[in-house]
């Protein structure tokens, strides 16, 4: 029997903005999952950050997993953020009109 868990978040999608890692150790980036929304707010520490800073660029398909959490920013009052446990990164974004001839 699989384990149920509150807030739970998995999401195919791009990172569109960032990662910027913060004074606190955080790294915060936006990830679109969906076409027709704004992207979220996300967030990631420790070995999840450090992977996210060498490996994650805009643009790229990738996969995220984490939870959903109510946070408190000093310009923005409370926001709900994904705090990101795992991104396992997929594709690369290249151009589709490589390689097409122009007969």
């Amino acid at each position: 029997m699989s384990e149920m868990r509150v807030n739970e978040v998995f999401m195919v999608g791009r990172i569109v903005q960032g990662p910027v890692k913060t004074k606190d150790g955080l790294v915060h980036f936006m990830f679109d999952g969906l076409r027709e929304s704004d992207p979220f707010h996300c967030v990631c520490d420790g070995k999840t950050a450090e992977d996210l800073l060498k490996h994650g660029s805009s643009g790229d398909e990738d996969t995220l997993e984490g939870d959903l959490r109510w946070v408190s920013f000093p310009n923005t009052g409370k926001t709900l953020v994904i705090h990101a446990r795992y991104i396992s990164y997929g594709r690369k974004v290249r151009d589709l009109s490589e390689g097409l001839s122009s007969d």
